[in-house]
């Protein structure tokens, strides 16, 4: 009975937005868009199945059996004890801030740094309405040291390469800098973009995940406004995943560009699966497809994208689809957006962590790693097994 499981339950998600919010008091539209996110989600967001999803794989229990797992204040008898979270998405954030809170009910408060190699907390759901001018910066990606102002956790901005599991060190992208010296180690890491190999893929789409990625489709999106008189044809968008952010993007991108009632906008989303959102609720998902259906996007599931080629019109790219049923369409579009395919950080390879097939950190009930005294693992980078192991 194996699942794959986000760490936080439905509170925990629900208490890192409360402090994000409460944090910076102009982030009203993360607490509207709170009610969006839980809307979508009930409980763990669990990809595969499991009658019981693990209750406790909440960040409180994990920040106790990580003080635990390095001897606890007691144990360490006047020596600070020092809890290394990689990884500064909304599990490592929690995390932390679940830390800091267990610290002060004890003898002695740890010493709780926090690693990510970006500047930024994004707050990804908002991440489309910065894109169009809707949402400020600040809004959507306030910086670590506001969030953290005051609540004694350590931020280190700075890209880990590797971990010595023996000596206890996380080192910098160099692979020799050290950054950090640990008791216990959390990793929450997340996964990194992929383009699953797909030819052209990379060169020929643009991607929707960081902020980086945001600017550059706000340039494209400017482009496309400026030469709005100059298309005589609709412009033709396709949208690659059907999670969250493709749904929204494909729901939204088509309004964006017609600005004029000269322009027209052709959307495609493209989805692998057979069914769009497979994570959320039936009831959420069909109300996501009567809205997309409603706004005139081509839902096209059970589809992979085969190739991406280039076009005699410089501008325009010829993305080759391939069905389940193993039939061929071509699509040939002035806008390729690509929302879907993960995989875990390259980190996990080099520490020469326990993982599944598709490299997927092994974890017990305790969030524990297979094989590892001191080190965690949250987040979508893990695959739980409910079974306890001899260490946790």
């Amino acid at each position: 009975m194996i699942i794959r499981s986000y760490f936080f339950s439905r509170e925990a998600y629900e208490d890192s937005i409360d402090y994000v919010t409460k944090k910076k008091s102009t982030i009203a539209k993360m607490r509207n868009f709170l009610n969006l996110c839980l809307f979508f989600s009930s409980g763990f967001l669990v990809f595969g199945w499991s009658p019981n999803p693990p209750v406790s794989n909440s960040a409180r229990s994990l920040a106790a059996t990580s003080l635990e797992s390095s001897g606890g204040p007691e144990e360490k008898s006047g020596n600070t004890q020092t809890v290394c979270i990689i990884g500064g998405g909304f599990g490592g954030l929690f995390c932390a801030l679940s830390l800091s809170s267990l610290g002060k009910e004890e003898k002695e408060k740890p010493k709780i740094v926090l690693i990510d190699k970006r500047e930024r907390f994004v707050f990804l759901p908002l991440l489309y309405e910065l894109c169009v001018g809707d949402a400020t910066i600040e809004e959507v990606a306030p910086t670590y040291s506001d969030l953290l102002e005051g609540t004694g956790i350590e931020f280190i901005q700075a890209d880990v390469c590797d971990i010595d599991k023996q000596k206890q060190v996380v080192y910098s992208a160099s692979g020799e800098e050290e950054i950090c010296k640990y008791d216990s180690v959390i990793l929450a890491t997340g996964n990194e973009a992929s383009f699953f190999g797909v030819p052209g893929a990379e060169k020929f789409a643009q991607a929707f995940y960081t902020i980086e990625d945001c600017y550059e489709l706000r340039k494209k999106l400017s482009y496309f406004d400026a030469r709005d008189s100059d298309f005589e044809k609709p412009l033709e968008v396709v949208v690659v995943g059907a999670g969250y952010s493709g749904v929204e993007l494909a729901l939204n991108i088509g309004e964006r560009l017609c600005k004029s009632d000269d322009m027209h906008v052709n959307t495609y989303l493209v989805h692998r699966g057979n069914e769009i959102l497979p994570s959320a609720s039936d009831f959420n998902r069909q109300s996501s497809e009567a809205e997309l259906v409603k706004k005139g996007v081509q839902l096209l599931t059970g589809t992979s994208v085969n190739e991406v080629q280039s076009t005699e019109a410089e501008e325009r790219k010829k993305v080759i689809l391939r069905k389940n049923d193993g039939s061929i369409e071509a699509i040939e579009c002035d806008l390729l957006l690509w929302t879907t395919g993960n995989k875990p950080s390259d980190i996990i390879k080099r520490a020469n962590f326990v993982t599944d097939k598709n490299g997927r950190i092994v974890t017990g009930k305790s969030l524990a790693v297979k094989g590892e005294k001191n080190v965690f693992a949250i987040g979508e980078l893990i695959y739980y097994t409910c079974f306890t192991f001899r260490w946790e």
